[in-house]
């Protein structure tokens, strides 16, 4: 008799814990297997050169651009922002998650402000 196996997914800051079981109660930490996912990103908000209007940005880091940044502090990220974001005139706000670095937005409206640019809806008249 074959069983489908049952996954327990637990999610943690930057890790996944899977474990591939016929009952939930056979799940142990011995029986686990854990993979870690680091993220690296900055998520920016700026005006664009044409039209000059305030957009939104994430970009994704390399580990060569986390060597280029040197010392996670949010002056070393403004300044690495300052050299590789062409897409923008100027950057008003943004918000670093490098490995174990976070840099939270400095205003915060800027939140918001970038979740309305990523991710804004269509409106549609009847």
């Amino acid at each position: 008799m074959l069983y489908k196996p049952v996954v327990d997914l637990r999610v943690y800051r930057f890790s996944l814990v899977f474990c591939y079981t016929r009952d939930r109660e056979d799940c142990k930490a011995e029986t686990m297997s854990y993979k870690t996912i680091t993220i690296n990103e900055i998520q920016v908000i700026g005006k664009i050169w044409l039209p000059p209007v305030t957009s939104a940005m994430t970009y994704k880091l390399s580990d060569h651009d986390i060597e280029k940044i040197g010392e996670l502090t949010r002056e070393n990220v403004e300044k690495w922002l300052r050299v590789n974001s062409g897409d923008f005139q100027c950057v008003d706000d943004f918000r670093a998650d490098i490995g174990d670095f976070l840099s939270d937005w400095s205003n915060p409206d800027s939140e918001e402000v970038w979740c309305d640019c990523m991710y804004t809806k269509e409106y549609k008249e009847d």
